[in-house]
């Protein structure tokens, strides 16, 4: 069936990747990466070669490049400091491609993934100077879908970064459950709501909890009602 040929492809393709990764450019790499950790496949010929070609090739990446790879590192668990330290400079780089220049999704999935890496990795770095300039950028966007406001708040109050950008949140019917928790749960862990009782997505936040508590997950429900009990 398809799903045994897919994974009878990926395992030949893991094999051979080594044996060319010496012609993949900065675009061939990215997908590369994104493929087999969208796949779950968290390789070590794969990553443990995408960190080997990163030196020679961050220099060319474009920003779905960046987030592609940033992503890719993070969800593998695979992702060396080394690696993020080389997309961090790419990012904050005056050489490389304005922050302006980012789609939204883009940033949002940055800030995302290196608050992954951090966690999952128990790693002690500290990039509080990218998630500043990506919140600076971020907060300059007439809007943010639900889905990016979601990671990017999730990837602040992870990594206890505070940021103007999470008052800026507006929330409304097209946020999912899983949407709803991870905001309610970073304006939790930030202390907003104690802080500033009257931010103006608070209100909507819980009426829109309360519209989907049938449709709920047993850890979203919870989530949602240990954040809330922390903001009010």
């Amino acid at each position: 069936d398809f799903n045994s040929s897919r994974s009878l492809f990926f395992a030949a393709a893991s094999d051979r990747y080594a044996s060319v990764a010496a012609g993949a450019n900065a675009q061939d790499v990215s997908h590369v990466a994104w493929a087999f950790a969208t796949l779950g496949r968290n390789d070590a010929a794969i990553f443990d070669q995408v960190e080997k070609q990163l030196p020679q090739l961050v220099a060319d990446f474009v920003p779905q490049n960046v987030a592609n790879v940033a992503w890719a590192l993070a969800k593998s668990g695979r992702g060396s400091d080394a690696s993020f330290d080389l997309l961090k400079h790419n990012v904050l780089s005056r050489s490389s491609p304005l922050l302006s220049e980012y789609q939204t999704q883009n940033l949002a999935n940055l800030v995302y993934s290196f608050a992954l890496a951090r966690f999952e990795r128990l790693s002690l770095r500290n990039d509080d100077d990218l998630f500043d300039a990506v919140g600076d950028e971020l907060a300059t966007r007439t809007t943010l879908c639900a889905q990016d406001t979601a990671n990017a708040a999730w990837a602040f109050a992870r990594v206890r970064r505070d940021h103007p950008l999470l008052r800026q949140i507006v929330v409304d019917s097209s946020f999912n459950s899983q949407n709803l928790a991870n905001v309610a749960w970073a304006l939790s862990v930030l202390d907003l709501g104690e802080k500033e009782p009257n931010l103006a997505c608070l209100d909507p936040l819980v009426d829109e909890i309360e519209s989907r508590l049938e449709n709920m997950k047993p850890q979203e429900l919870a989530t949602c009602a240990y954040a809330l009990a922390k903001i009010f």
